[in-house]
């Protein structure tokens, strides 16, 4: 597998940008941290090598066997954002609408905006399809509205006795509303490890289910994940997501410049820079401290954002 790459040109010793001995004064600091990374893992980190895609994979299969036509994924952020970018990155960018595909077509009710909502119900064949609802709490409040409408009208559409069959829960293994739920109506269910925060857990079910319902390789997945945390192991503090944690670091704390600015070069990767902006805000936007995110696309951007970039205020990253 080919490596991520880092290039710091334009931030290391040029006009306005941080010097070779401020990063040789924060080295310690950041050798630190990689230490404690490695010493006592985030539940997330350990997911690669311990993550069990089998569930996931023989539930895809039995979605699969159904000859099913489409696949109504009810989540918001976390619960949202990565399964979205892993299909926009690794299918086809219109492949709701290929007459062969690798399964059923993905719908995704994210927001709770009954257009949209209304929009997937109208073109979903509820008589064939199998709905998620992916939330870790069992109760956020934005998915289980969403989820209530989906479930009347597929209780509609297949008579209260059967809707339950079709339907899956991918949330945390006791705790929340959709365990009591299941437990009444006879849902199926997929369980989220209860040391991964949602937004980090692209890596269980709740991004590995409907990769494998789309005919994506969940091991494959897996196993990237864990050539690159192998690579923090062995890079230490010289490895590029270290490396750039601490470029963005003194950019903010020394520089004044505290917007980051994710602007993939690439349409699959768009829903990518949404997922960071997630996963950027959420983690470090904590007492009264951290830096803005910002998610744009090449060169679509170039076109309207770039001139603020460049000329604008010198605040972004």
């Amino acid at each position: 597998m080919a490596r991520v790459s880092f290039d710091h040109t334009n931030l290391v010793e040029v006009e306005g940008g941080i010097s070779e001995e401020e990063l040789g004064e924060l080295s310690p600091r950041l050798e630190g941290a990689v230490s404690e990374l490695l010493e006592n893992p985030p539940g997330f980190f350990d997911l690669p090598k311990k993550a069990d895609a089998g569930p996931s994979k023989t539930l895809a299969e039995e979605v699969r066997a159904s000859g099913t036509s489409d696949f109504i994924h009810v989540g918001i952020g976390g619960s949202a954002l990565g399964p979205i970018a892993l299909q926009r990155a690794l299918n086809h960018p219109y492949y709701n609408s290929l007459p062969e595909r690798g399964g059923p077509r993905i719908h995704f009710a994210e927001n709770t905006d009954p257009t949209t909502l209304s929009a997937i119900l109208d073109v979903a064949d509820l008589r064939n399809a199998w709905v998620n609802v992916v939330t870790k709490s069992g109760s956020t409040a934005e998915t289980m509205a969403n989820f209530l409408v989906v479930r009347e009208a597929l209780m509609d559409a297949l008579g209260e006795d059967r809707y339950a069959e079709r339907v899956v829960f991918t949330t945390d293994p006791e705790e929340g509303y959709l365990n009591r739920i299941s437990e009444r109506e006879g849902m199926k269910t997929l369980h989220i490890p209860p040391s991964v925060g949602g937004r980090f857990s692209v890596l269980t079910p709740v991004g590995l289910f409907p990769a494998a319902v789309a005919g994506l390789d969940a091991d494959a997945l897996l196993r990237g994940a864990a050539e690159c945390a192998d690579e923090v192991a062995e890079m230490g503090a010289a490895h590029p997501a270290v490396r750039g944690a601490a470029y963005h670091y003194l950019m903010d704390t020394n520089r004044g410049r505290n917007v980051r600015v994710m602007m993939p070069y690439a349409d699959a990767l768009d829903r990518l820079a949404a997922w960071f902006v997630q996963l950027w805000a959420e983690s470090l936007g904590k007492d009264g401290k951290g830096s803005t995110p910002h998610g744009a696309v090449g060169t679509t951007d170039q076109h309207s954002q770039v001139q603020l970039y460049m000329e604008g205020p010198q605040d972004k990253v």
